[in-house]
């Protein structure tokens, strides 16, 4: 009976262990893996527009006083990749922001003043120069850099010329024709200055040459000077400048031209930017506004002005960069006349400059610079 039992046991073992499992099914297929990855995505934050009331600009106009500019941000995010398809997309991290830079616009609130109409007993159109700074005196019809002196004559305010100290000669037109570089060069050479030798009622002096009648003539009418020439090189220093300071370049103004040639045509033959001890007045003590068409006259706002000496070297009447330089660094150098020029609101710009006999003993030159906000 024992043994029945072991071997019934036994066959029971062996088809327990040889029968398959008919209700559960395993899967040896690979299971599916997720993958990631990190990507940027930037974000463009728009600037706003400001308007803010200023009670120096005119009513009526505008200025934009800093220009917008878009700013942005950069996002990371984390994407979850599956089957080749994005199942998620998780923010990670902000990596930089650059803040927009809002546009700022100045609307003008101050009321133009009003005032009586005001008679002007001299013309506008007054170009030349007063006869009784005319010299008949020496051979004053040429433009040669000795400007007609030679010894043994006698100078319009008496001076006996006793010896030329020539060290630079020339014709002034065939000068001016040499590139600007090399008469700047020369311009700015103290060395290249003539002299002369005179007699002054008994002393004997060394003087810088003065400039004759028909070399103001000349450099008056733009026969060896050329006026636009001299405009956009002064506007260049004057942006320049206002570019570092972050103010918006400023522009040539044709409108403006004749009005500035007046003045400046009048203080050199006065011999003075100030008239009777005041300055920014014509010689009949009228508003240098008059100087300009009635028409434009209300465009007009600012006046620079200054006086300045002609030592002798003939290259500096024909240099256009070297005079604009002279210029932009003498305003430069006053208060009032550099915070005109760099002036935000100011967008229009022209100056002349012109020749003046002066005292008798140097001959000077006077630049008149005028503004507009258009």
């Amino acid at each position: 009976m024992k043994r029945f039992l072991k071997t019934l046991l036994a066959l029971f073992i062996v088809f327990c262990s040889v029968t398959p499992l008919q209700n559960h099914h395993v899967s040896h297929a690979a299971q599916s893996k997720s993958t990631y990855r990190y990507v940027d995505k930037k974000i463009v934050l728009k600037y706003k527009t400001i308007k803010k009331q200023d009670p120096n600009l005119p009513v009526g106009k505008t200025s934009v006083r800093v220009n917008g500019k878009n700013g942005y941000t950069i996002k990371v995010y984390r994407q979850t990749i599956k089957n080749g398809k994005i199942t998620a997309t998780t923010y990670i991290k902000t990596r930089k922001t650059v803040q927009p830079i809002n546009k700022i616009i100045l609307v003008g609130t101050k009321k133009a003043a009003v005032t009586k109409p005001r008679t002007v007993t001299s013309s506008v159109y007054n170009y030349g120069i007063d006869p009784k700074y005319r010299d008949d005196r020496y051979d004053a019809n040429t433009l040669d850099a000795n400007h007609g002196y030679a010894p043994g004559q006698t100078t319009y305010n008496g001076d006996k010329v006793i010896n030329l100290e020539m060290v630079t000669n020339g014709n002034l037109v065939n000068m001016s024709r040499e590139n600007d570089y090399a008469k700047y060069q020369k311009a700015s050479d103290k060395r290249l200055e003539n002299k002369v030798l005179v007699d002054r009622r008994g002393k004997r002096f060394i003087l810088n040459l003065s400039a004759n009648q028909r070399a103001i003539n000349g450099f008056n009418n733009n026969e060896f000077f050329n006026m636009r020439k001299f405009n956009d090189e002064l506007i260049r220093l004057i942006n320049i400048e206002r570019r570092a300071k972050g103010i918006q370049p400023i522009a040539y103004r044709s409108f403006l031209q004749e009005g500035a040639n007046v003045r400046a045509n009048e203080l050199a033959g006065y011999g003075s930017i100030f008239v009777n001890g005041k300055a920014h007045v014509r010689l009949n003590g009228a508003g240098y506004k008059t100087a300009f068409s009635p028409s434009i006259q209300s465009k007009v706002n600012g006046e620079n002005t200054l006086l300045n000496v002609y030592f002798g070297n003939p290259y500096s009447i024909v240099s256009e960069k070297y005079i604009a330089k002279q210029c932009f660094e003498q305003w430069k150098g006053s208060a009032g006349h550099y915070r005109n020029m760099m002036y935000p609101y100011y967008k229009g710009i022209a100056t002349s400059v012109k020749l003046g006999r002066g005292d008798g003993t140097f001959s000077i030159y006077v630049a008149n610079q005028n503004f507009s906000f258009e």
